[in-house]
């Protein structure tokens, strides 16, 4: 029965993927590995370069989702 429910959560991932990719452009690994970790109900800490669209990636997931995502953002 899992590798039923799996295959059926493919065509949505891949969904989701190329929809928050249309918003964040260059980040396809990193949103994979995000969206995996949002549907695995864990926490994800995104560390790059100011300006590279950390708070948006997270931001522009919820709406595809289908929830609210909270982008909270750190700086030392």
């Amino acid at each position: 029965m899992k590798q039923h429910t799996d295959r059926l959560m493919i065509p949505e991932f891949e969904k989701i993927v190329r929809q928050v990719g249309s918003v964040v452009l260059g980040k396809e690994p990193q949103i994979r590995l995000a969206l995996t970790c949002l549907f695995a109900k864990g926490h994800l800490l995104i560390e790059d370069l100011p300006g590279i669209g950390k708070n948006h990636t997270g931001e522009s997931a919820g709406p595809v989702y289908g929830t609210e995502i909270s982008a909270h953002a750190v700086h030392f």
